[in-house]
């Protein structure tokens, strides 16, 4: 009974040893994570490419996809400068990118709120109505969201 118990214990303590300094694909999986979430108005965006690229070390990013209600995490960051940036086709989000630093300290940290926002663009041009082609210079175009 002892024996086993020793196996499990080793087992436990060898468990805990890789997930502190596991590697995913040649990549050292740290404990550091990020999350937010992409959305229209007060409305979540699902199938947004969320990406975590390391900025100090080359060749380190994760990716996230956002779920139904725009919701994203990315976990197993390690330390280091990331830029975070939500991608998805035909799509505009604000902020283009978020920044977050992770310090070389060995703390589990979780960086929240990590939002974005669709951005859409108006453009287009005012003519004259009786002339057809003639363009209106000098002319306010106010938007109004209806609900």
């Amino acid at each position: 009974m002892k024996s086993l118990l020793r196996f499990h214990v080793a087992w436990l303590f060898l468990g805990a040893f890789c997930l502190t300094q596991s590697t995913l694909n040649g990549q050292t999986v740290g404990p550091y994570s990020v999350s937010g979430r992409a959305i229209d108005g007060t409305i979540g965006v699902s199938n947004v490419t969320v990406i975590a690229s390391n900025l100090t070390v080359t060749a380190d990013s994760r990716s996230g996809v956002t779920d139904t209600n725009g919701n994203y995490t990315i976990a197993g960051l390690g330390v280091g400068t990331y830029a975070v940036m939500a991608l998805k086709t035909n799509t505009v989000f604000n902020p283009a990118a978020w920044q977050v630093d992770f310090p070389t300290t060995n703390n589990a940290t979780v960086v929240s709120n990590l939002n974005f926002v669709v951005v859409y663009n108006l453009s287009g041009r005012l003519t004259n109505a009786l002339a057809g082609t003639t363009g209106i210079s000098d002319v306010t175009v106010v938007v109004r969201i209806m609900k």
